[in-house]
């Protein structure tokens, strides 16, 4: 990601992994709103449902 872009769907998901990896998440933790990583990463909300989706589907 340049300083000009903005994150893909999947840049957005990969966040709460790397934070798994790096262990400042925790495995079972609750997830955070959609509101905050779309603040963090300056993207919709759209964006971030659609970076969650495959991670609803795997828990559902």
């Amino acid at each position: 990601m340049t300083a000009t872009s903005r994150p893909s769907a999947h840049e957005i998901a990969e966040g709460p992994r790397t934070r798994i990896r790096e262990g400042t998440l925790e495995v079972g933790a609750e997830p955070p709103t959609r509101a905050e990583p779309a603040a963090e990463s300056g993207v919709e909300r759209a964006t971030v449902r659609q970076a969650c989706a495959p991670c609803a589907k795997r828990a559902g």
